[in-house]
């Protein structure tokens, strides 16, 4: 239980510099607004990718997959926060992940 929660998200989402990065159907995640965006975009069968495994990534996979969304998260490091909290956590991320049912590239 706790009496407040702060999701620090940072300061700008990051879109890759790709082609397409701007195109209708690719979504980021930064406010309340962009998360019913995607909300109501991923429904239950819908094809997502989401790119990047950091915080904000990995909680969105497993939530889109909780709803039913067909996922795969596609990132750099062979195991999702690596860098951050190294080998063994992220391959204990990795695994809850693939438990809910993301596929990880």
């Amino acid at each position: 239980a706790f009496s407040a929660c702060l999701l620090a998200l940072g300061a700008e989402p990051v879109r890759p510099p790709v082609p397409g990065a701007d195109l209708p159907g690719v979504h980021v995640l930064r406010s309340l607004r962009d998360a019913i965006g995607l909300r109501e975009a991923a429904r239950p069968g819908a094809r997502v990718v989401v790119v990047g495994s950091g915080f904000v990534g990995c909680e969105a996979a497993a939530s889109l997959a909780a709803r039913g969304a067909r996922v795969t998260m596609v990132a750099r490091s062979p195991v999702p926060q690596r860098a951050r909290l190294g080998g063994e956590v992220g391959r204990r991320i990795a695994g809850w992940l693939t438990d809910a049912g993301v596929t990880l590239h």
